[in-house]
This record gives C-alpha cells, structure tokens and sequence, in this order.
C-alpha cells in the first residue's frame, strides 16, 4: 500500500533524514515563557490575582479569564497584536441589552473563537437580590451584548414562550454564538421544549431548530426531541448531537449525529442501530462521539458498536469521518494496537485529539502477554508516515530524565500543527520521585525521542533574581467546547497554567520541541526558511533552570 506523505510532513521527514536528526537524542527543555502573572497590572483593576482558563488563537494571542483586584472579582481579557490585555468584561459590569439596575454576578463561563471573539455565560444579579442566567455575545465594536436570558422571550417560536433555562453554548470562527435552551409557556411539553438557537452574521438572535421539527433524512412520523453540544463548522452549517422520538423510536435507536451533508446543508451522518459500513455485516452503532470537526470537516471519535459478532472483546472503535461522509476505521478493540509488538491488542481508548492537517491522537492501554496495571497505558499519535503508532508506554524509561525514571499514566494527548502530541503522565516513577515531581508533560513525535515540556517540582526563573518552584500544572490538551479550539497556536507554543509552590500562579507558553528541531532541519536545507518559529514573545523571563 502506498501513502502519500502531507506536503509538510514530507518535507519535515527529507530533512530530518538529511541531516540525521532521526535518532532517538533526547530533544533539551524548551523555554518557559511568561504571558500574565498573578500580581502584574490589570488593566481597569489593580491586579491579576489568579489565572482560571485560557485559550490561545492561532497567531498566538492571549484569551483569558482571571481573578482581579482582591481576588474575589473576575474579569475575561483579550490580548492584542501588540501584546497589550483589554478587559472585555468584568463582575459588577452592566452590558448593552442589561436592564438598569442588574449587574454581572459570579463567574462567567467563557467560550473563544479562533478569531479571538468572546461568548460568555454568566448569572445577572437584579434589584432585590434576584438571579438568572444569560449569555453575552460580541455586540457592535466587540462591546459584550446581552444575547438571552432565562424568563426573556424566545424568538422564533409563539409568543408567550419564554427561555426557561440555557444550555450548552460556543461561538463560530465567524463570531455566531450558538446554545441550547428549554422553553416554558403554553403548549410547552418534554416534546418540544429543547431548541437550538444562534445569532446570525448581523448579531441577531435566531431559532435553528426545535424539538418536534422534522428532516428529510427521518422515516416519517419520527422528530427530533434535544440536542447535545452544538455548533457551527467552518462553513457555518449546524452540527450537534440529537436525541430523536417517534415511530419505532427506542433505547436503541433515539441518538443521532448531524452536521454538513458534503454540500453546505444540514444531514444525517449517523444514528445509533444503523449499521457501520465498514464494519462486518449485521455491526452497527450503539452509542456515537461528539460532533467536532477542523476546518476542513473531518472529525475522529468513538463509538460503541452493537451486533451478533460485538462482544466485550470488540466493544468499541475510533472511527475517522471526513466531509465527503467517507468513514475510515482507526483503531478497534481487541484489534491490533498501532504500533505495538505482535499480538498486542487495544484494550481500551480515550478519544480523541485531531488538528487541521487530519492527523489523530489518542491515549489507552493494551493487551497482551507481559501487560499488567503497572505498564498497560500508552498514548498513540502519527507516525512517520501519518498512520497511528505507538508514541510512549506506562513503565518505559523516560528520556532526558535520570536513569530508572519510568513513565505514568498518560492523559490528554494534545495534537500539535505538524503532528506531535503532547501528553501529561501521572505518578511517575523510580530514583528521586516523589509527590512533589511526579507529574509532568511530556512531547513525542516520530521522529526524535519523547522530552519533557514541564515537570512539578521544576524551578522557573520568572527574570533574574525570581525563580519559583512548579507546585502544579494545567494546560486543556483536547480542543472541547469550553475553550473552543486546540492549545497550541500555529507556531507549535502551548499554552499551559503554572502554579507555584509560593501560591503565584500564571498563563506560559512553551514552544515545543517539534518546532525548533523539525524546522530548524528545514531551515538549514534552505527548504522552508519562511516557516522558521518566532515567538512574538522574546524569552527575557520564564526559563526553567
């Protein structure tokens, strides 16, 4: 079988040949780099004080939610090009669409999109000590724009209805903030009651689809009942998880999986009872994945699957689905584990990471003579060539660590742009180990050794004179719908939140090692000298030492 290497990638994997950078060297600890830290000034406010969660946009650029001032306040901050925050919104404000008199009360849940713009979810706090949830959209010049509110009236339906509660919400690249809700009033029944509604590309907030509404991909007589987790893609079709009702509608059948059809419109992808077509006959889908997908339409999930030749040896599979609707099996239980010796087999899996270019990652444990608890866990990531390999194992030694020094338990994995995982390992073991430096992030690729990003226990020189030891580590690995895209920016920097052993805390970016091994390789060829990383940021603080 022939594979037809990324253009990228190819050229990655020519240099690195060339130069002999194929080997199995341990790769040296990237910087540290310092974006906000607790106890630097606040823009309309005294100081940060505590860094929540974050997000980075792809030129690299700062989305923050913090504590400010005396901690008990909260503020969500964007940075702009030239590295300077602004302060979107903060507890206490009063936004365009507030009725006077109501304020911002506890903290906001806050989604980003890739171009920066913020949605956010908040509890408004009215006169008399009277509290309910709204959601705040980008209104005219960015301004936060109340979008709806619990007891508001909703639009596109009936007058008298109103919003009873508000659900799962995001924002699209092009800045439409979509979520779900329960409506209340006449007629309202379990039936009806669940809809999706989003704000169009004038801001204006619309009804996409409710609760009793039909499809032409539904047999006749069966609706849609809620919907999970929706979503524009890139371009801009609805996708989302839907739980159906009607005629032959059950347990085993009532999940569904929506998004673009291939040409721009809305369709049915799958629907749990429905056979998988690249599965032996009579094997189909008994519970299906989230509807994620990059840019350019394609997803990678997990799904349970139903059959007379489904036992709990084969219960599950990782399956790829791409814009066309061409589906492709990645991996399966009780299959052979990518990458692994001869007779191994996936035990189980925790789906999935995916980034632009279509490459997947995951972390799981395998099966086997020789496998036990102690050494099962393993994360799995492109290989050379593209197709999924076995990256790092639970009890393998750690390179760049002394000897004796085995890997944890993988979490995560994150996916960089060209490939890479980044995953984070618990409980590591061996010589010098213990609570205070057993965790760590770790990057792999296939083709340098795995090398530690960041590891508990670490000193970090903030600027000379100020070096702070690493208490604990955060950094959202798997693109989700709370921050809204991956953690990496398109320089290969990952965003991760640093806790100190003196209570300071902050948001860093660490380039990882692919970027300055596999381009630099390239740069030295004269092959993509116009791809050599540039942090905007110039390291002057932040190296661990």
């Amino acid at each position: 079988m022939s594979i037809t290497l990324p253009p990228l990638r190819a050229a990655i994997v020519v240099a690195l040949m060339a130069l002999g950078l194929c080997a199995s060297e341990a790769a040296a600890r990237p910087p540290v780099i310092p974006i906000v830290l607790s106890g630097d000034p606040a823009p309309n406010a005294s100081t940060f004080t505590f860094a929540r969660e974050a997000a980075l946009t792809p030129d690299g650029r700062l989305l923050a939610v913090m504590n400010i001032d005396t901690g008990s306040e909260i503020g969500i901050y964007t940075e702009n090009e030239q590295g300077d925050f602004e302060l979107v919104v903060r507890t206490g404000d009063t936004t365009p669409g507030m009725p006077a008199g109501t304020t911002l009360f506890a903290a906001p849940l806050a989604r980003f999109s890739r171009s920066g713009e913020v949605a956010f979810e908040a509890f408004v706090r009215s006169p008399g000590d009277v509290f309910d949830s709204g959601i705040w959209g980008p209104g005219p010049g960015g301004v936060p724009t109340l979008l709806a509110r619990e007891g508001d009236p909703a639009p596109g339906v009936q007058a008298g209805l109103t919003f009873a509660s508000l659900g799962d919400f995001t924002i699209s690249e092009l800045g439409q903030v979509v979520f779900t809700a329960r409506l209340e009033g006449p007629g309202v029944d379990q039936d009806n009651e669940s809809g999706v509604w989003a704000t169009n590309l004038a801001g204006v907030l619309e009804l996409q689809i409710r609760g009793g509404d039909t499809h032409p991909n539904l047999p006749a007589n069966v609706f849609f009942k809620s919907f999970i987790q929706p979503r524009f893609d890139s371009e801009g079709v609805l996708e989302f998880l839907s739980t159906l009702r009607g005629a032959g509608i059950n347990s085993s059948n009532d999940s569904s999986k929506w998004g673009n059809d291939g040409f721009g419109e809305l369709g049915l992808l799958m629907r749990e009872g429905d056979q998988v077509p690249i599965l032996p006959g009579g094997t189909g889908y008994a519970s299906l994945g989230l509807p994620l997908t990059n840019s350019s339409g394609f997803s990678a999930f997990r799904v349970t699957l139903a059959g007379f030749s489904v036992d709990t040896s084969n219960l599950f599979a990782i399956l790829g689905l791409d814009r066309s609707g061409t589906l492709e099996l990645l991996a399966r239980k009780g299959s052979q584990a990518p990458g692994a010796e001869s007779g191994v087999t996936l035990g189980g899996a925790f789906c999935c990471a995916f980034n632009e270019a279509g490459d997947v990652a995951f972390t799981g444990f395998v099966e086997g003579p020789g496998f036990d608890l102690s050494n099962r866990d393993a994360a799995f990531g492109p290989g050379v060539s593209g197709e999924l390999t076995k990256l790092m194992q639970r009890g393998e030694p750690v390179s760049g660590l002394p000897p004796g020094v085995t890997y944890g338990q993988p979490s995560g994995p994150g996916l960089t742009p060209l490939g890479g995982i980044v995953t984070e390992h618990l409980l590591l073991s061996g010589p010098g180990v213990d609570a205070s430096n057993n965790r760590a992030l770790f990057y792999a690729d296939a083709f340098t050794a795995p090398a530690v990003v960041i590891r508990t226990g670490d000193a970090v020189e903030i600027e000379p004179g100020d070096t702070r030891v690493v208490e604990s580590f955060s950094a959202n690995l798997i693109p989700n719908q709370t921050v809204g895209m991956a953690p990496f920016d398109d320089d290969g920097e990952l965003l991760v939140r640093l806790i100190f052993t003196d209570d300071s805390n902050g948001f860093f970016l660490i380039p990882v090692p692919e970027a300055s091994a596999s381009l630099g390789a390239l740069a030295a060829l004269g092959t993509l000298a116009s791809l050599a990383r540039r942090s905007r940021r110039a390291p002057s603080r932040g190296s661990p030492v």
